[in-house]
């Protein structure tokens, strides 16, 4: 992605965004560190590769 900060922003908005009716959030604690490509686990490429496919907003 062009613009990495923008992208950690948005990802740890959607996780931090709330409680859904099916998983009530109690407490949450996370931690971000930067992984490369090549390092990463292929789910984490197959999310990384839809990520880079949705239609910019």
């Amino acid at each position: 992605m062009a613009d990495r900060e923008h992208l950690l922003e948005l990802l740890i908005d959607a996780y931090s965004y709330g409680s859904d009716e099916f998983v009530e959030q109690l407490e949450a604690q996370l931690e971000v560190n930067e992984v490369s490509a090549t390092a990463a686990s292929p789910l984490m490429r197959r999310q990384l590769i839809r990520l880079r496919n949705l239609p910019a907003a």
